[in-house]
């Protein structure tokens, strides 16, 4: 009868567990799916300004506000991942490093755009290195994702 109970007792754990350990990997898998959302939303955004779609200082202030919400969202989500720490801590890490590079483009872009006259060419030129810094975590964040 002993035996019966521990048995029982060591299945309930074992399941448990189980449930936990699916339900961290559903939390990654969001959390992986919610910094790619965010990734490429921002890089529309300031794709929009590297490309000419955003014409008037009201655009390019637009555009650039919401490239740097999303890219906000984007390291919310790696620093979850990272807190984790894991297999994939390099990659973390090395996304955290693409974001405030980005980050650093996100506020030259923002500011040129709040100028009274913005300089279009060094406003795209703010753009697109955004998306290069934006390209490159994306592209450690594809490394991370689990097959």
């Amino acid at each position: 009868m002993k035996t019966s109970k521990y048995f029982g007792l060591l299945t309930a754990g074992l399941l448990l567990v189980n449930v936990a350990v699916r339900a961290q990997d559903a939390s990654d898998k969001d959390h992986q799916e919610k910094m790619k959302t965010h990734h490429k939303q921002a890089k529309d955004h300031a794709g929009a300004i590297a490309n000419g779609q955003s014409k008037t200082k009201a655009d390019h202030q637009k555009h650039a506000d919401e490239a740097d919400k999303n890219l906000a969202e984007a390291k919310k989500h790696n620093e979850a991942l990272q807190a984790k720490g894991g297999k994939h801590k390099a990659s973390h890490d090395a996304i955290a490093k693409h974001h405030a590079e980005a980050g650093k483009h996100s506020k030259a872009m923002k500011d040129e755009a709040a100028k009274p006259s913005p300089d279009d060419k060094k406003l795209k030129e703010h753009a697109k290195n955004f998306n290069d810094s934006m390209d490159k975590a994306e592209q450690e964040r594809e490394k991370t994702k689990d097959n």
